[in-house]
């Protein structure tokens, strides 16, 4: 199935000029090598830039990609082609046929010398088209539309950039329908090179793994491939929000390859911003990998990750090890922390068909720092107090929070909000936790209760890695009372009692929980007062793992529900 976003007509064969003799019909376009495709137009199209012999326009159709290419010929230099390039849109759309279903433009003299901008770039404004690797997939298109839309959206605001290029976004729900339509839509180029093309289509298809493609048959390519996370995930209860994180990553690479031209920038670069811009999106941030890392020294250097490896299977997002998209987004996070979005898209303009050796000295130029010295600055303020961690304003299912519903409790998103739903006579609260291997930290929450509040307690759960212990803060909006609890032994220990506290607004109204959390002591706060400190206790060994947990309980056993906004976890002073 293929969604076409702009005006398609059918074409089949088109009529050729009839102002030209029928020997001569074709002009130059019958001596072109059209590959695989077919001729299926050739005319002229006008004299660019005073030319004295004609421009021909010369369409070809690849029917295994369903693809067109325009040859235009002669032209003698970069500026002809170019004007040639127009005209020959006009005249393509002035006869009824679509020009954003040409991908390739091509001038035959110049063939393998040409920039990605004269080959790709289209006069006419393109939409992607959007294709079902298998039956699967179709009832997923919609979802990638609209996460197109969005992440176009974004990308227009954030980059000051508008699509020049067809980019074609192909979805799959199984890995071998996956592979086979990587390996008919993918890159093109000689035997060898698509052999190993192949390859790699084969392992990243069983992987799971979706890739951005600049140079492909159908010029530039997302592939969003969702067989693993399908199969995880069959009722589709997660999708939609990793369908949203897939492409945005994706489609920044798009716009970075537009911007950069033929020019280069380092792996951790590419990569980092395009997890910046998934969580900036979102509402979210999350270095809390990159600076545990940090803390236990094994961060990688940036300067070890301007290479892409080789065998790169490979998730975007994934952040099971530190690496490029951990420490690379690190890196771009201090960047716009210190000089702003706007400065990272600037190192991309500026680079165009630049080196990497280029891109490195205006990346100095904008940090007044070499390659050791940004690498440091990263680290230290990856651990400096104040620094954000954490964050997430719930204006997307994008983060790592869970949603779902049984009999027992709700979880789910709704208008900027983190709904925490405990259903009556289930038996235990309603819990969200969150694993974050966290050092020192200072965290807040602001939360609302809804429905009726009587009864209600609300908890803010934190298990700290290594030191300190699992603590329960538990907050009763209708006694004005806090309770902080300890797990020792498997078993909870009061360290405060119900002790009532005048701070707290009424249970309808919002309320800021904090806590701050270090080696050495626990404070509670609300709404900005602290409301207790206490002592900190070591940790036990088998809770040597960082959580953060939302829960709503109530008294009787009866409904609660909670609902979640504004979290910020931040680096203690």
């Amino acid at each position: 199935m293929v969604i076409g976003l702009c005006a398609v007509v059918a074409v089949g064969s088109i009529a050729l000029s009839t102002a030209w003799p029928p020997g001569e019909r074709n002009g130059p376009c019958a001596a072109l090598d059209l590959y695989e495709g077919r001729l299926e137009r050739a005319e002229p199209v006008g004299y660019p830039n005073g030319m004295a012999a004609a421009t021909w326009l010369c369409l070809a159709y690849e029917p295994e990609a369903d693809i067109y290419a325009v040859d235009l010929t002669p032209v003698y230099t970069p500026e002809q082609f170019r004007a040639a390039k127009v005209l020959a849109a006009s005249r393509l759309q002035a006869t009824g046929f679509d020009p954003c279903r040409v991908t390739w433009w091509a001038d035959p003299a110049a063939r393998g010398a040409q920039g990605l901008d004269d080959l790709l770039d289209n006069p006419v404004a393109y939409p992607p088209r959007l294709i079902a690797a298998d039956h699967g997939a179709e009832q997923w298109l919609p979802d990638v539309g609209a996460a197109v839309a969005r992440a176009a959206e974004a990308s227009s605001r954030d980059f000051d950039w508008h699509p020049t290029r067809p980019l074609t976004i192909l979805v799959g729900t199984d890995a071998e329908a996956v592979a086979a339509a990587y390996r008919r839509y993918g890159p093109t180029g000689p035997p060898e090179a698509a052999a190993q093309w192949a390859q790699t289509a084969e392992r990243q298809a069983r992987s799971g793994t979706s890739v951005f493609q600049a140079f492909s048959a159908t010029g530039s390519l997302i592939l969003i491939n969702l067989s693993v996370l399908s199969s995880q995930d069959p009722n589709g209860l997660v999708l939609p929000a990793s369908i949203n994180t897939l492409v945005l990553h994706e489609y920044t690479h798009f716009v970075q390859r537009s911007l950069l031209g033929n020019g280069q920038a380092p792996a951790w670069f590419v990569e980092g911003q395009a997890v910046y811009q998934q969580h900036h999106v979102a509402g979210t941030e999350d270095l809390v990998q990159a600076a545990r890392a940090r803390r236990t020294g094994k961060a990688s250097r940036l300067t070890n990750l301007v290479q892409f490896p080789q065998d790169s299977t490979h998730e975007p997002g994934d952040f099971d090890g530190d690496g490029i998209y951990v420490r690379g987004y690190a890196g771009v996070a201090f960047l716009v922390a210190h000089h702003g979005f706007a400065a990272t898209t600037r190192l991309l303009r500026d680079n165009r068909d630049g080196s990497l050796a280029h891109f490195q000295e205006l990346l100095s130029r904008l940090t007044s720092m070499g390659t050791n010295e940004l690498d440091d600055a990263v680290d230290a303020w990856l651990v400096a107090p104040g620094t954000v961690l954490l964050s997430d304003d719930f204006s997307t299912p994008n983060s790592r929070w869970p949603f779902w519903a049984n009999t027992k409790d709700r979880h789910s998103y709704d208008d900027h909000e983190y709904v925490v739903d405990k259903l009556a006579a289930s038996g235990a609260a309603a819990v969200a936790f969150l694993v974050a291997q966290l050092g020192d930290f200072d965290a807040e929450v602001d939360v609302q209760v809804r429905g009726t509040s009587t009864g209600t307690i609300l908890r803010f759960e934190i298990r700290l890695p290594g030191y300190g212990g699992y603590y329960k803060y538990a907050v009763d909006l209708t006694e004005h009372a806090i309770t902080l609890q300890r797990s020792t032994g498997g078993e909870w220990v009061t360290v405060l009692d119900n002790t009532q506290e005048p701070g707290f607004r009424d249970a309808g109204s919002v309320n800021r929980l904090g806590i701050h959390a270090t080696e050495s002591e626990i404070i509670l706060r609300a709404n900005g007062e602290e409301l207790a400190r206490v002592t900190a206790e070591p940790a036990e060994p088998w809770l040597d793992m960082g959580l953060l947990t939302l829960s709503v309980d109530q008294r009787d056993d009866g409904e609660a529900e909670a609902r979640f906004s504004r979290l910020v976890v931040a680096n203690a002073p």
